[in-house]
């Protein structure tokens, strides 16, 4: 999952969707860690349940040691199954069907791997700032540790346009935030246009905080440097494979994403333009 594309990503999750292989793999893990035992767990490292590695444990004879050790396997797994498959997360967590149960995971994961999430994210932004404003002056980003927020604005002419990413203190079982804090330059449809596919690159293609901030600042310095945005979904990179609009209707010569129009087309039943209904050659 780590260095692959976000079309392979969405592949490998339908397919364990389609299994439900991870909410079996959830409900597995928390029925067996005891969420509750709060002794156990106030002792046991971060680092322990981020870098266990069953390969570097001798085996050992003694039932004590090999519950400990299995119970650490078991934290680290849902660690990683929270960074990997995170987008699908919440909605086991709501199904939960005893609310006792689901108050227990919930205060769990708060106290002892939220943090651990929270702060992998914010210090994966933090690394690229320098990078990211190096390549374009109007752009500012900032972490707050306090609220677990990672905010982006661009100055134009002199007022900010601005987004905030909020992360809950139960991450990833409730969602990150994606606020428009303020709109310039661009209208109200567009804003939340935008707004909503970058909440969707978290919470429907299992996107990193990073990979959904960057998707935000190259389309609003696309379209402050001219750029002309896609006319069904308002965003000039697309949010899955993140190409530009190369799509003309030859007749309003409105542009489009392949991906949006082939949708389109898909949902309408025939290969019409959706603004002047003009044919479009699939070829084009």
């Amino acid at each position: 999952f780590k260095d692959v594309s976000y079309k392979m990503r969405q592949l490998y999750i339908e397919q364990f969707k389609e299994h439900d292989l991870v909410n079996k793999m959830f409900d597995f893990i928390t029925d067996q860690i005891n969420v509750n035992d709060i002794e156990f767990w106030k002792n046991i490292p971060e680092s322990e349940i981020r870098l266990y590695n069953p390969a570097d444990s001798g085996f050992s004879p003694y039932k004590d040691d090999i519950i400990v050790e299995c119970r650490m396997l078991l934290g680290h797994l849902l660690y990683e199954l929270f960074n990997n498959v995170g987008s699908l997360t919440s909605t086991w967590f709501l199904n939960i069907r005893s609310r006792s149960h689901q108050q227990a995971i919930d205060n769990f994961v708060s106290e002892y791997i939220s943090p651990i999430l929270i702060k992998d994210e914010l210090d994966e932004v933090e690394k690229k700032i320098e990078y990211m404003t190096s390549k374009d002056d109007d752009l500012a980003i900032k972490i707050n540790r306090v609220t677990n927020e990672a905010k982006a604005s661009y100055l134009i002419d002199e007022q900010k346009l601005e987004i905030s990413f909020k992360l809950p203190s139960n991450y990833p079982l409730s969602n990150v935030q994606v606020i428009g804090v303020s709109r310039v330059g661009i209208s109200e449809q567009k804003w939340k246009q935008w707004i909503m596919s970058t909440q969707h690159v978290i919470t429907g293609m299992n996107g990193s905080v990073l990979d959904s901030l960057e998707l935000f600042t190259k389309n609003v310095h696309l379209q402050f440097s001219g750029f002309e945005e896609c006319a069904i979904c308002y965003s000039i990179l697309h949010v899955v494979d993140r190409k530009l609009p190369n799509k003309t209707c030859l007749t309003c010569k409105n542009k489009f994403h392949g991906a949006c129009l082939y949708k389109w087309f898909r949902s309408s039943g025939n290969n019409t333009c959706p603004l002047c209904r003009t044919e479009i050659p699939f070829r084009r």
